[in-house]
């Protein structure tokens, strides 16, 4: 199943451009061609599309392709200002289609395939060339890139032809190229990985889940997060246990990875210190257990400190540690009590969380100290608040 967030960008995707015919095989003429983009619905400049959140700040993508940021900016991530409001990152291309949020960073993808990434360039995670904080800069090389995914100083590109390309810092293994080097590395596609669907990276650790519906992981493995059982940082991708078909969506946090399943199941493994695996207890496990089952169907998994699962209903739940100062904890999957219920995208920030509703009204809970939660505040809340777009 696809996930709602996915479906929404695909139809804004498809709905702007002009591709090649199915029937025939062949190049519509032109006169097909621009009737097909007279056709097309002009987009909504005010509709979100996506939501992201990174450690201090959260960004939501308009169906217009531009990309709207609140939270600090101390290290670049809303380039030269912080906000408790969404303002718009100047200097980007508007046909952004999917965004990606790291600790401090964020990239995008653009309808050309290109991508470009900003904020905090620990260790790399900007892309070669590029070492001014908070610069908004085009990764050379990169072409027909369908998804970006950003973790802890390391940055992954999925291309249109299903392999991945990591770039940025490979001390733990996070690039999957085989190295285990502190120094910056440049994009570098990972051999022997393919038929790729999704990617996801965590804090030095990432996973990619195959179009056969397996998960593959790699990179820093102190809790057992790459899920082969070990505790052995890996380098290269390696098989989870128990992972080989039947999945269709991964979530990856500081320490853990989730998977979600055809069922409706969700599989956690990792770090449990801040009861983000979701099974009641706080021991680590090195491989998936089971968490729960969502009847609706599991959509979405995001995941920083703790986890947070958009169902097949529109509905979300999240556990692991919420807040700064308002901590609370809920060590079993628990509803979000969100004033609608047609989800499409969410988030996780660490110490907040956010989701997206269809109609582009965002919501935002948690810690936020820095602005994170968008609603003109620096206030925690523990009940979600409307992000004032």
């Amino acid at each position: 199943m696809l996930n709602r967030a996915l479906l929404a960008l695909l139809a804004f995707v498809t709905s702007h451009c002009v591709s090649s015919s199915g029937d025939g095989g062949g190049t519509p003429d032109a006169s097909s061609a621009d009737a097909a983009v007279d056709a097309a619905p002009p987009p909504d400049p005010s509709k979100v599309i996506q939501i992201i959140a990174g450690t201090q700040h959260a960004c939501g993508l308009k169906e217009s392709g531009g990309v709207w940021c609140w939270g600090s900016g101390e290290m670049g991530q809303l380039p030269g200002v912080s906000s408790t409001v969404p303002v718009e990152i100047a200097g980007l291309p508007r046909d952004l289609v999917q965004l990606a949020a790291g600790d401090y960073h964020t990239c995008g993808v653009t309808r050309r395939g290109t991508v470009r990434c900003w904020g905090s360039n620990q260790g790399g995670a900007l892309g070669p060339n590029t070492n001014v904080m908070g610069r908004i800069g085009e990764l050379e090389g990169l072409s027909e890139i369908e998804a970006v995914t950003a973790g802890n100083g390391h940055s992954c590109a999925l291309t249109r032809t299903k392999t991945v390309i990591c770039w940025g810092n490979a001390r733990a293994g996070a690039l999957g190229n085989g190295l285990f080097d502190g120094e910056a590395q440049p994009p570098m596609e990972i051999d022997g990985l393919s038929d790729v669907q999704m990617i996801a990276a965590g804090n030095q650790h990432t996973c990619a889940l195959t179009t056969a519906g397996a998960v593959k992981c790699w990179g820093f493995n102190y809790s057992g997060q790459v899920g082969d059982g070990t505790t052995e940082d890996r380098a290269l991708p390696v098989d989870v246990i128990g992972l080989s078909a039947g999945v269709t969506t991964i979530g990856v946090g500081r320490g853990f990875s989730c998977a979600g399943l055809t069922g409706g199941e969700v599989r956690c493994w990792g770090d449990n210190s801040l009861q983000q695996l979701g099974t009641g207890a706080s021991d680590a496990q090195s491989m998936p257990v089971d968490v729960t089952t969502f009847a609706s169907g599991i959509t979405m998994i995001a995941a920083r400190r703790a986890t947070i699962a958009l169902a097949g209903d529109g509905t979300v739940s999240r556990w692991g540690l919420l807040g700064f100062d308002l901590q609370a904890h809920d060590d079993v999957p628990a509803a979000v009590a969100l004033p609608l219920s047609d989800m499409i995208s969410v988030a996780d920030g660490g110490y907040f969380q956010c989701a997206l509703s269809a109609t582009g009204r965002a919501f935002c809970w948690g810690g936020g100290p820095k602005g994170q939660l968008g609603d003109g505040t620096n206030n925690e809340s523990l009940t979600p608040v409307e992000v004032l777009w």
